[in-house]
């Protein structure tokens, strides 16, 4: 069972399998590439390698404001408060929520005894895109109540305090490295790849530059150079996740020719026996593409 001081939020220990600990003492420095020290209290805590304000005035410059000042997109830490949403934890008869527990919008784990649910967030900077509550304001009474059965009865009840009129803001983009190996074996075991911590930078700007531009070249909705609107941020999150899938085809392609070019090289260093490569020649009439295919000239 669960123990009562768990609740504290920063008592979330956690063992060699990212789940919480039967030893709520257990606390560890944080290793932002290690899911099994994420149960950190330094969770919480956003780096301090990240000139936030400055990277902040950044994003207002490319995605604008919002009329009441809030930003269009903004940089989150996953640990931090504004990351976790309350969720009703008890009801009334009539199905009203009378307690709320805080939820991580992007959790790594979930510690849950029938009593007590903990989320572990992931150690990730994410991009956030707001919603403006006009936009939300009538369906949001809709989806926040859900049906429950209970025993054999089906009731609604309330999962959720309705959300703020300041606005919501959602995913729009995670910020860490990826490549082909680390999201390959993450989707042989069923699990969500976190790829390795990366500090938001300028090349996370960019792509965020690049996909508002071409959403804005391709629909003439605006100009690139005017703040974006709210109604279109979700075209340019697609094109973002495109740009992205893009950078990381080149940069495979890359490791694909310095494999290549030194195979022998690579074959001595991991098994101690040493092997001549032969450079392979290209037939006539064919030629290497970028991706590393031999086609038709």
């Amino acid at each position: 069972m669960a123990q009562r001081f768990w609740r504290n939020l920063e008592l979330r220990p956690c063992n060699k399998t990212g789940s919480v600990s039967a030893d709520p003492f257990q606390f560890m420095s944080i290793d932002y590439n290690n899911p099994e020290t994420w149960c950190s209290q330094e969770i919480y805590n956003p780096p301090d390698d990240v000139d936030r304000d400055g990277y902040q005035a950044e994003l207002n410059r490319i995605a604008g404001v919002a009329p009441n000042g809030k930003p269009n997109i903004e940089l989150t830490w996953m640990g931090e408060g504004k990351a976790f949403t309350r969720y009703y934890s008890e009801w009334d008869a009539a199905g009203f929520g009378t307690k709320t527990q805080l939820r991580a919008k992007y959790a790594y784990s979930t510690y849950d005894d029938g009593n007590l649910v903990i989320d572990i967030p992931g150690a990730r900077w994410v991009l956030e895109q707001r919603t403006d509550a006009a936009q939300y304001a009538v369906t949001d009474e809709q989806v926040r109540w859900k049906k429950m059965q209970i025993g054999h009865a089906n009731i609604v009840r309330e999962a959720r305090p309705p959300r703020s009129l300041d606005g919501y803001y959602s995913h729009y983009l995670t910020i860490a490295k990826h490549n082909r190996i680390c999201c390959a074996e993450a989707k042989k075991r069923n699990l969500k790849c976190w790829g390795e911590y990366e500090a938001p930078n300028e090349r996370h700007l960019e792509l965020l530059r690049r996909a508002i531009k071409l959403r804005d070249e391709e629909r003439n909705a605006q100009s690139p150079y005017e703040p974006l609107s709210n109604e279109t941020l979700k075209q340019a999150a697609i094109e973002a996740a495109a740009i992205e899938r893009a950078v990381a085809d080149k940069t495979d392609a890359h490791l694909d020719d310095f494999i290549e070019e030194n195979a022998g090289e690579l074959i001595e260093f991991f098994t101690g026996i040493k092997k001549e490569i032969a450079p392979m020649s290209i037939p006539s009439g064919y030629a290497k593409s970028d991706g590393g295919l031999i086609v038709p000239n």
